[in-house]
């Protein structure tokens, strides 16, 4: 996961990956729910692991997909 911290405000496919894993730490997680790069938005928004406080800030999301997996998350 280090390396994903690298460049803590460029967003790069390891890092979304890493996102998507459903073994992540939600604290993890948190440090990402704001991030410009709407699929790690999604990324965290569809994680089993990412805290319902978040999930529920994510449902008011810009992109609409992210929403719609924030939502379905909650379920």
């Amino acid at each position: 996961m280090d390396r994903c911290l690298k460049f803590p405000d460029r967003p790069s496919f390891s890092r979304f990956l890493v996102l998507m894993n459903p073994h992540i730490p939600s604290s993890f997680l948190a440090r990402y729910y704001k991030s410009w790069f709407w699929p790690e938005r999604y990324a965290i928004a569809q994680n089993p692991n990412t805290e319902r406080e978040i999930c529920e800030q994510l449902t008011q999301d810009p992109n609409s997909i992210v929403r719609a997996a924030a939502r379905d998350n909650l379920k």
